[in-house]
Parts: C-alpha cells; structure tokens; sequence
C-alpha cells in the first residue's frame, strides 16, 4: 500500500510542476531555460519529459521510505513495482487530465 501511495504522490507532484512550467506560471523562466540545454542527457530528468522527471522524484520519495528497513531485495522489488505504478499514474494524467 505504502507503494502505492507514494507512486501517486510523486505523479501528483510531477504533474503539479509540468503545470507550473506553462507560460504565464511560476516556473516558466526554468522551462524555457530546459529549453536551452535540451540536447544535454540531464534535461529530461529536470523537467522536460514527464514520464522521466517523475520516475526520479519517485525514486527520491521511496529512498527516504525504505531506506530505513536495509533489506536490498525488497527494496530493489518495490522499487521497480513502485516505477510501474507512478508510470500508470502519470500516463492517466497526461492521457485524461491534461
């Protein structure tokens, strides 16, 4: 359950940012600077692909859950599961919500 919760809530969070990144919004000045620097490998991750931006805030919200139980196999599974679920998650926002 834990898993599922945090997949949501770094969808929830990921596509609160890609909002924030539209003309006129808080975060518009980073957007068009991602812009720039689009052929650099980073720039993905740093907001200009959705689906890459949020696999990386999941894996930084479920580090500071698990890292705590020290069990590598587990976490290695979750993780992954957890991916998938985030991935379903952003994919019904930017298919139906966006």
């Amino acid at each position: 359950m834990n898993i599922i919760l945090t997949a949501l809530y770094s969808a929830c969070f990921s596509a609160f940012i890609d909002f924030c990144f539209n003309e006129g919004m808080i975060f518009e000045w980073y957007y068009k600077r991602l812009l720039k620097i689009d052929h650099l490998l980073i720039s993905k991750p740093l907001g200009l692909c959705i689906y890459c931006m949020s696999s990386w805030v999941f894996i930084g919200l479920f580090s500071f859950e698990v890292l705590e139980k020290c069990d590598l196999r587990q976490f290695a599974f979750e993780l992954f599961c957890g991916l998938g679920i985030n991935f379903i998650f952003v994919k019904i926002y930017t298919k139906y919500l966006s």
